[in-house]
């Protein structure tokens, strides 16, 4: 790791091992309802997008008094906002009420958001205004306003309206020791909407959106201090930008989210539950843990796809570092290969890139399934996951696709080398040769096969390391620049499926393929230089056994 990041604080609590969207939001809900009411209304602010309405909010603050935003209207903050005043139970809302904030180029840095000091912040919770001085906040403990030994639970919540950085380097919360609540907040052309000093736990999301238009590194929430009982629900980030970067987070939940990219580091208790995360849509890695404990719980990982031949990054990729190994379990997750452009290669579900002893991933449940545009929302089984990883871990996987296609498995090292083991037992139906169907699909893909016939073999390797006899010769004439439809039926639970593709009547393989061989039936695609996805090895790699 390259990042300097500061020790964790000493004041961590213990670990969340657990953590429910209903605990935390009871617990919030709990906390709002004990607050007093705030003061009148205040009706000071232009909101005409040119004039600086920071002054206004603050001396609304000041007041006790809570600003009105008018639907439609933008509101230009172009200096800090300091929630320092007490009593620290005291929560301020700001409901935009559809209004929009545009964060303006004269904010000031903190030197406390050390992963880039560069961006600037609009407004500082729990953070003294005498911190602020020459175009810099000095966010740190002789700084906060609750002072050095104490937090506030919550001291802002944020809802209904758009946080606009107008494509700069612009963040809008810097917290000192203090959660924030966003509710219903888009960030739009920005760099984040909150990140903290020190320790900060309770931090909530709910269906906010992460618009691109900004920096690259964009996420709603970027954590680079210790931190528990984060809560993301329902939120969505475009496929440019990310929805989280956590650093030393012990108890989050990440839940019903679309799209987004989530990056996790020396964290723990980490549940991504119930997402839909769409890779295809800029050939990135969705999930990136480094030395982490994370569960992905019941959620749709779209591999990444590009032309055959290109190096593709992995929808979860796993890169460890120190002495702490990564553990993450995939529990009833699918494998989604979308198969949309002609010859489409994808990248890795799981790729364990930089192990250390005692890195491993276990899956529960996990399925394959894959897609055309043509055909719209039917999925069909496909070949077992796609596992990889360097060196040992390869070697492993490779040799073990039975366990990989089964669905519940486990690859780590104990200790004396990487292994792969099934956790459930086998079936012990009896084996049989495979077959194969072939047919043009309705709509079809658009694909490199010429106009002419194609012939296809199958044989299946047994768990026990035999082979079943090869099947006859299955043909099927495939429309120029088009695909074929290969419906292949097995039996007994093989452990990966060999496939032949012959030119015409010739005896001699064109192409070969070795897969995992997934589920009893499953539906491949052969568009020409690749096999739903798995590119096609050239010439008779292999003999008929």
């Amino acid at each position: 790791m390259s990042d300097k990041a500061p020790r964790p604080s000493t004041s961590r609590r213990r670990f969340l091992q657990t953590l429910s969207a209903g605990t935390v939001g009871a617990a919030l809900s709990g906390a709002l309802l004990s607050q007093p009411a705030q003061a009148a209304v205040v009706r000071t602010l232009a909101g005409d997008g040119v004039t600086d309405d920071a002054p206004g909010i603050q001396a609304a603050f000041d007041a006790g008094t809570l600003p009105v935003f008018e639907p439609n209207r933008t509101y230009f903050l172009n200096s800090p906002i300091f929630l320092d005043r007490a009593p620290w139970t005291t929560m301020y809302v700001l409901d935009l009420n559809g209004a929009t904030l545009l964060l303006g180029p004269n904010l000031p840095t903190t030197d406390a958001f050390y992963r880039e000091p560069a961006v600037k912040w609009a407004i500082f919770p729990n953070t003294k205004r005498t911190a602020f001085a020459n175009g810099k906040v000095d966010v740190s403990l002789a700084s906060r306003a609750s002072g050095q030994n104490t937090g506030a639970l919550i001291s802002l919540i944020v809802r209904n309206g758009t946080v606009d950085g107008n494509g700069a380097n612009v963040g809008f919360a810097f917290a000192n020791r203090t959660a924030l609540r966003f509710e219903t907040v888009i960030l739009r052309r920005a760099r984040t909407l909150l990140s903290w000093f020190d320790y900060c736990d309770a931090n909530v999301f709910l269906q906010c959106h992460n618009r691109g238009g900004g920096p690259s590194s964009s996420v709603l929430v970027e954590q680079i201090a210790s931190g528990d009982g984060l809560l993301m629900q329902s939120c969505k980030a475009d496929s440019t930008v990310g929805m989280a970067r956590l650093k030393y987070c012990r108890g989050a939940e990440i839940v019903s989210t679309v799209t987004g990219r989530v990056e996790v580091d020396s964290c723990s208790a980490v549940i991504i539950r119930g997402g839909h995360q769409e890779t295809p849509l800029a050939n990135e890695t969705m999930i990136d843990v480094k030395s982490s404990e994370v569960v992905i719980d019941t959620t749709a990982l779209y591999l990444a796809r590009a032309s055959v031949g290109t190096t593709l990054p992995p929808a979860v990729r796993i890169r460890d570092y120190g002495t702490v190994p990564s553990s993450v379990t995939l529990r009833d997750c699918i494998e989604m290969r979308a198969l949309l452009d002609s010859d489409d290669q994808l990248g890795a579900l799981v790729s364990i890139e930089t192990p250390i002893a005692g890195t491993r991933v276990e899956a529960r449940g996990l399925t394959s399934m894959v897609s055309v545009r043509s055909i719209g929302g039917v999925w069909d089984s496909s070949p077992g996951p796609h596992v990889a990883g360097v060196s040992g871990v390869a070697t492993a996987v490779v040799a073990s696709r039975a366990a990989i296609a089964s669905g519940d498995f486990e690859v780590s090292n104990p200790g004396g080398g990487w292994q792969v083991r099934q956790t459930t037992v086998p079936g012990t139906a009896a084996k049989g040769t495979p077959s194969v169907v072939v047919s043009t699909p309705v709509g079809g893909l658009v694909g490199t096969l010429t106009s002419a016939k194609k012939r296809y073999r199958l044989q299946a390797l047994m768990p026990d390391g035999t082979f079943t006899s090869a099947s006859a010769y299955t043909s099927a004439v495939a429309p120029s620049g088009g695909t074929l439809l290969l419906v292949v039926t097995t039996k007994g639970g093989p452990q990966a499926l060999r496939i032949w593709r012959y030119a015409g009547t010739s005896t001699t393989a064109e192409a070969y393929l070795e897969l995992p061989a997934g589920q009893p039936s499953q539906t491949l695609y052969d568009t020409g230089a690749a096999l739903s996805g798995f590119a096609w090895l050239p010439g008779n790699s292999a003999a008929v056994r």
